[in-house]
């Protein structure tokens, strides 16, 4: 298996030929278009350009959070561009073709799968990674999925590595929870950070600065001739000049170690901490564990009965000294991240976008135009729709389900999705009173702010965001026009032109496409273990922390598997993804997708008035 990878790493990439003729990355992406799809269809060679160059266009990548989940989920997607070439081509996200994300916005286990790809960007590619197991023969690949390394990568979730160094480093550290927050407090965050994921990087003390180390490792774009930029994405609650820390005062905000002219961001609040540190921020999920209570404080709306005012200002006051309180006794993390470089809270960004596509939007629009991304690609589990959901201004704040990860307890996640259709069916048995009983008691716990939004429908189509979520749940990806709306509490920026970006997701959610992977590649004697006998109906959306698939690390077949998927959904669906980027380009260049609204209205206009109808 390694000799394999070994011959793939030591060609060099521009001389491997994708097939007898010796093609390179392009020139293959060309042959096979034109083979498959003619000269004149959008997707084809000729929309390619003689030199691939409708691939060229801006792109700003998300890695979303899930701690050892986002780990492996991202490992599979960036490990495609270094199996394959022409998948190196289309991704964009491999220095060797000279072409880079404009900026990689990451949040939780996301920023600490950068923080490693970053620190071992320069190592062999045989060493980061791990070959794919189902690429193998039959007789190497069951060896592959029941012992194969993950790679460096990915080693550290293993599942025994993942419970010996983190329980070793609570034991050693223990004696410190009490001094500084308990459990869920200062010591907790960094110790679950920095000891389980970060620890074996092999980062000199000259690159420990966050901006010093991106400065150190990240790649030129050579197409855009621009350097690419990190925005570690992370939740900051900031009253303003009030004092109410409910949800309302919970901001996704973005830490770029890059201005948005490309120089290193030396004025930011953040500008003299670690990378340890800055990843700390986006990954302290205790902290906002501890916020739950306060957060579910409301403001002033509706409140007309002097009762009502009354308990209001018990319930503000009590919120207020609970925040000082922890923050004083070191239970939640601060930094200085508000106005007039006051302290405030600093959590996961997945408390307000798992995405995390807020911050990455916002960085892209205060971009000149000539560098701003037309394409914004995400990677996530199902439940991250709850989030894309929020961001379009149609659904709550997924929080519940923990902000797009999949936390359902039961080994087939449809067991959740139907007990929550259950639910719904049954509320809408309900009398009007009960019913609307049901909803005001719902809406103290669900989490709207219209605000956040961050995209329209393209062209106010309805049917814009179902047709994404039903391709989605068909084929494992899907991509859709978007519209992104300004605002001050996004950050972002007003342009002069109507900003529309082409939404990408590549989904961890079971499918049909899923189902064949199973059946297909996965060994026998894997299917025939209890937790694995039914994996084509749930597969790959392994909840967070199942014990069955290591705990908050994964046992060798389930990490194989999901590492295995990512890699294998990029070159299944090449074809997409190639048509998604050119649709990018188009835009990038000026041109406006066409709208399938406006065809139904004018149609519309051509009705016959009712008379004649009784």
């Amino acid at each position: 298996m390694r000799l394999a990878f070994l011959l793939l790493v030591l060609v060099p990439r521009a001389a491997v030929s994708v097939d007898s003729q010796g093609l390179d990355a392009c020139d293959g992406l060309q042959s096979i278009l034109t083979a498959y799809y003619g000269q004149f269809t959008n997707t084809s060679a000729g929309a390619l350009g003689p030199k691939c160059e409708g691939l060229d266009t801006p792109e700003s990548n998300t890695v979303s959070g899930g701690f050892c989940l986002a780990e492996l989920v991202a490992a599979g997607w960036y490990r495609a561009s270094a199996v394959n070439i022409i998948a190196s081509l289309i991704l964009e996200l491999d220095e060797f073709v000279g072409k880079v994300p404009v900026s990689t916005t990451s949040n939780s286990g996301g920023t600490m799968f950068t923080t490693r790809y970053m620190a071992l960007r320069s190592a062999r590619v045989d060493a980061k990674f791990s070959f794919p197991c189902y690429l193998l023969s039959m007789e190497f690949s069951k060896v592959c999925f029941a012992h194969g390394y993950f790679g460096e990568l990915t080693s550290i979730c293993e599942s025994e590595t993942f419970s010996v160094s983190a329980g070793a480093a609570y034991t050693v550290f223990g004696p410190l929870l009490g001094m500084y927050g308990g459990p869920f407090g200062v010591a907790s965050t960094y110790i679950g950070v920095y000891w389980p994921f970060l620890a074996d990087l092999p980062i000199p003390a000259a690159e420990f600065n966050y901006i010093s180390f991106w400065t150190a490792h990240s790649a030129f774009n050579t197409v855009m001739g621009k350097e690419s930029t990190w925005v570690i994405a992370a939740t900051i609650v900031d009253p303003g000049n009030g004092y109410v820390y409910g949800w309302e005062s919970y901001n996704s905000r973005g830490l770029p170690a890059l201005t948005v002219d490309g120089a290193p961001n030396t004025g930011a609040w953040f500008a003299n901490q670690t990378v340890y540190q800055v990843a700390a921020y986006s990954a302290n999920s205790v902290s906002g564990i501890s916020m739950i209570p306060v957060m579910l404080t409301k403001p002033w709306n509706g409140l007309i009965s002097p009762m009502s005012i009354m308990l209001k200002l018990v319930s503000l006051a009590l919120s207020l000294v609970s925040v000082n309180s922890m923050m004083a006794k070191q239970v939640i993390v601060v930094g200085s991240a508000c106005g007039n470089a006051r302290q405030c809270p600093i959590m996961d960004g997945g408390y307000t976008d798992n995405g995390p596509v807020t911050p990455a939007v916002s960085f892209a629009s205060m971009l000149p135009a000539v560098m701003r991304p037309t394409q914004v690609a995400i990677a996530g589990p199902s439940s991250t729709f709850a989030v894309i959901k929020y961001t379009f201004g149609i659904g709550p704040l997924g929080l519940w389900s923990f902000s797009g990860i999949n936390v359902c307890p039961f080994t087939q996640v449809s067991i959740c999705t139907l007990i929550g259709k259950v639910k719904d069916i049954y509320v809408s048995t309900l009398e009007a009173d009960a019913m609307s009983e049901y909803y005001s008691l719902a809406s103290v716990y669900e989490f709207w702010k219209p605000e956040a939004q961050v995209f329209v429908p393209y062209c106010g189509d309805p049917l814009i965001y179902d047709n994404f979520h039903g391709e989605c749940m068909t084929e494992g990806m899907c991509h859709t026009f978007a519209t992104i709306v300004p605002g001050s509490v996004t950050l972002i920026s007003w342009t002069t032109e109507v900003y529309i970006v082409t939404l990408t997701f590549v989904l961890e959610s079971p499918t049909p496409l899923s189902a064949r992977l199973v059946d297909k590649y996965i060994p026998v004697e894997m299917l025939r273990l209890d937790y694995y006998h039914s994996m084509s109906d749930w597969f790959p959306d392994y909840a967070l922390t199942a014990p069955q698939k290591g705990g908050a690390g994964f046992t060798k077949y389930a990490g194989h598997s999901l590492l295995d998927f990512f890699t294998f959904l990029v070159q299944r669906l090449a074809d997409k993804y190639v048509l998604a980027r050119l649709e990018a380009s188009n835009l990038y260049y000026g041109s406006k997708p066409g709208c399938g609204y406006k065809v139904y209205k004018k149609v519309e206009e051509f009705t016959i008035e009712g008379i004649g109808f009784s």
